[in-house]
């Protein structure tokens, strides 16, 4: 049985403390009980972008290798990314993905450009919390990330292709250009390190940056 909200609740835009504003023993707190996945995209191209997926805890993983960010999992492929941050505007975003040529990567977590002032009056967390639900779309327990302004329904799942994805994010690993193979593989190590955590009372999140 895979563990759902009763674990971990959404904290909507506009919701919620962030990091910044914690004392030292909720930052502590914070930290124990949190398993923080780090998306970090480090090559975007017309129709795609490539990206490398660590989980940041300590501790061991088979063919991983650990580096400053922590551990890594595997390589991801998303859409485009074309800029958004989580601290743009709903309609901005939506307005944007319209106007857009294709489908578009979902915003980054990154707050680090904003005062302090502005975190707290937007309520931006830093992260994206992270469920595992059951997908109406592919009919079995998938991750779910949720909070995305201007998204729904953005999951992690298999899929190889730009064509695979209209703003989900696909793991594996990118040995050829523009895609991921082995995608059920890296999916399955993902969801096997939630459910430990779960399982350990611990939430799960998602911070997403860019390298280039």
């Amino acid at each position: 049985m895979w563990y759902t909200l009763s674990l971990i609740s959404p904290v909507p835009r506009g919701r919620g403390k962030d990091q910044n504003f914690l004392s030292k023993e909720e930052k502590d707190k914070e930290r124990k009980f949190k398993m923080k996945l780090i998306l970090e995209r480090i090559a975007n191209r017309a129709n795609y972008c490539i990206g490398k997926l660590y989980r940041a805890n300590e501790g061991p993983l088979p063919e991983g290798e650990s580096g400053e960010r922590g551990l890594y999992l595997c390589d991801t492929l998303e859409p485009h990314d074309t800029g958004f941050t989580c601290n743009w505007d709903v309609h901005d975003i939506k307005e944007a993905k319209e106007k857009a040529f294709g489908p578009c990567a979902i915003p980054t977590t990154d707050v680090d450009m904003l005062s302090p002032q502005e975190r707290e009056s937007e309520g931006l967390m830093g992260y994206y919390p992270v469920l595992i639900t059951k997908s109406p779309k592919f009919g079995k327990w998938l991750p779910q990330v949720i909070g995305v302004p201007g998204y729904a329904g953005i999951r992690i799942h298999g899929g190889n292709y730009p064509k695979d994805t209209e703003g989900c994010i696909l793991p594996g690993w990118n040995r050829h250009k523009g895609t991921v193979e082995d995608s059920q593989k890296a999916l399955k190590i993902i969801m096997q390190w939630m459910q430990r955590a779960f399982e350990k009372g611990e939430r799960v999140t998602l911070e997403i940056r860019r390298k280039y």
